[in-house]
């Protein structure tokens, strides 16, 4: 890969269940994916692997984890691109959207960000089934403005900003109607893995989207502190 097609492949990372941490002067990426995933999580690190150093570790079902379900993790070794990512994607150690690296949205870094975080509506409800839906519960209300309109200026895909209130707070995530979902699903369908293919078409029996998002933030915050610097130095 040369160097733009990294940036767009780290940055649709970082949209979805990736995340970049520092240590000491440079960064790098971690990737906590379920098992049943496995296509996915090598193809990643292929790609990784040809700029940087990689480890990846099998972690069977425990009950820290959000789902309980085993889980790939993958990590990096740090690396002065990654670091680069870092500025301009995160602002006080919180992942952001970054404006610049947005411009290089494509078909392929939508289906990377829908196979981490997105879902397709199932169910009962006929008017609501086969809307498509990324999960941006983690970006601010103007970030997600941000990439709702990359979306269209990119790719011509409408997305709607849904309210999904919790206890404590509101949150947003990004809604294409059904109207528009065969232009998305024409769009992704050549990247998409075997493993996450249902998540193009929907089905008619309820579903609970949110038991295949891994709660990556949190897991890898777990996985980079759980590394010692043994563990670092051994990666190649």
């Amino acid at each position: 890969m040369n160097k733009k097609e990294q940036t767009a492949f780290v940055s649709a990372c970082l949209l979805g269940d990736g995340s970049l941490r520092k240590s000491d002067k440079n960064a790098r990426y971690a990737l906590s994916q379920l098992a049943t995933h496995e296509d996915y999580v090598l193809w990643q690190q292929k790609q990784f692997e040809s700029f940087v150093g990689t480890q990846l570790t099998y972690q069977d079902a425990y009950q820290d984890s959000c789902n309980h379900k085993p889980q790939y993790r993958l990590y990096t070794k740090v690396h002065p691109f990654l670091t680069t990512l870092y500025e301009r994607w995160y602002f006080d150690g919180r992942k952001t959207v970054s404006p610049h690296d947005l411009k290089l949205l494509d078909w392929q870094m939508l289906a990377i960000w829908y196979m981490d975080d997105g879902y397709i509506s199932n169910g009962e409800f006929e008017r609501t089934r086969g809307d498509m839906w990324l999960c941006t519960d983690n970006f601010t209300f103007a970030e997600i403005s941000m990439l709702q309109k990359a979306l269209y200026e990119k790719l011509n895909l409408p997305f709607n900003i849904r309210r999904r209130p919790t206890k404590t707070t509101v949150r947003y995530r990004l809604c294409l109607t059904r109207k528009f979902a065969d232009a998305m699903r024409i769009g992704i369908e050549p990247y998409i893995f075997p493993s996450f293919a249902y998540k193009l078409f929907a089905r008619k029996t309820p579903a609970t989207p949110d038991d295949e998002i891994v709660c990556s933030d949190q897991l890898n915050d777990q996985t980079l502190a759980e590394m010692t610097n043994a563990d670092v130095n051994n990666i190649v």
